[in-house]
């Protein structure tokens, strides 16, 4: 006769079927379970109920600076959207201020969160020489695509006034 399964081997075939979801997915373990903990959908970390309102990771802190910009939305779920989101923020969200600004990203680090240059330091989507720090200095959050993101645009505004100029400079000398 087959045994019942208790609450306990119920709870570890759960947290079985999330880690293996998280490994096809490609996310780490822990976030998936996370995720799942919280009801929100791993894809996105947002809630099905959540409603379009600022969310914690991508709130930007006033430098004292105009540039300074405050995101609204669900959490960016890769990148590029976050960088999109940015830019829009800016009007820089399409045509050649976006082309130039998609540009400056792919020729710094891909999109990567964690890109590290191995002889300056510089670190993340922004590649700030000052590593993850930096990102705060300009009103983000070296964590986030969107912290990332928002700090990557405050500070094109601020040395370049748009990402023309920036990508004219990273032609130049390689670095924005």
């Amino acid at each position: 006769m087959a045994d019942k399964i208790d609450g306990f081997g119920v709870a570890a075939i759960g947290i079985g079927a999330v880690f293996i979801y998280g490994g096809i997915k490609g996310y780490s373990p822990l976030t998936a379970l996370t995720d799942v903990i919280k009801g929100t959908n791993p894809n996105t970390g947002q809630s099905n109920t959540e409603s379009l309102t600022q969310s914690a990771d991508t709130t930007s802190t006033n430098t004292g600076s105009s540039n300074s910009s405050m995101l609204s939305g669900p959490a960016s779920g890769s990148g590029q959207a976050a960088l999109k989101k940015a830019a829009d923020t800016k009007g820089w969200g399409s045509g050649a201020e976006w082309q130039a600004l998609n540009n400056v990203e792919m020729a710094e680090a891909g999109y990567s969160l964690t890109a590290k240059n191995p002889s300056s330091g510089a670190y993340g989507m922004a590649q700030f020489i000052n590593g993850p720090s930096e990102y705060y200095q300009y009103g983000g959050n070296p964590n986030t695509y969107d912290g990332q993101a928002i700090a990557m645009v405050n500070y094109i505004a601020q040395r370049y006034g748009d990402p023309i100029a920036a990508w004219a400079h990273e032609q130049a000398y390689h670095w924005y």
